[in-house]
């Protein structure tokens, strides 16, 4: 069943003091140690900003492939120094 309430575009929590501290959608500690509202709270960080598994599984692909095409560069840089 879809969720019929449209997600915020940025999500704050309210510390005791009264300070407003946005929610990153990649998460935090201290959101997990506010238990289940932080946990909440992170769920609806996240789908505001549009994540899904199957983008961060691209995105984590994308950042594989460059890794290794520069650590490939870099040897065959090595090769033909030495």
């Amino acid at each position: 069943m879809a969720n019929p309430i449209k997600p915020r575009s940025e999500i704050y929590i309210e510390t005791r003091d009264g300070a407003q501290i946005k929610v990153p959608a990649e998460g935090n500690l201290g959101l997990l140690a506010l238990g289940y509202q932080g946990i909440m709270l992170w769920r609806e960080a996240r789908a505001a900003s549009g994540w899904t598994p199957l983008k961060a599984a691209q995105e984590a692909r994308k950042q594989f492939q460059e890794m290794a095409a520069r650590s490939k560069a870099a040897e065959d840089s090595k090769e033909s120094k030495g």
